[in-house]
């Protein structure tokens, strides 16, 4: 993974359960242009299309992948949802301009 020449402006781990969770647009006033997760435990589903994903329908990131969106649109579509009864743990950074 390369570290580009946005900067990160928010980093914590997420509880990914059974409710579909979406990545924030903006944070303290700026505008994120780029969010990197790293799945910790147990897997999750994700769709960028807007569409909310659930156990069997998305893509499926398992625990010790990771994945960058990037750009606005594509962020603001992101939806992801915990892959099976286990709620996964979900590393995520978000980064602006």
């Amino acid at each position: 993974m390369a570290i580009h020449g946005e900067h990160a402006i928010f980093d914590q781990a997420v509880t990914v359960s059974s409710t579909v969770l979406a990545l924030p647009t903006s944070f303290m006033g700026q505008q994120v242009v780029r969010a990197v997760l790293s799945v910790e435990t147990a897997g999750i589903r994700y769709r960028y299309n807007g569409a909310d994903p659930d156990a069997a329908t998305g893509h499926l990131l398992q625990a010790g992948q990771g994945l960058t969106v990037e750009g606005a649109y594509n962020i603001g579509k992101f939806r992801f949802i915990r892959a099976t009864s286990t709620d996964a743990t979900v590393f995520l950074t978000l980064e602006a301009p």
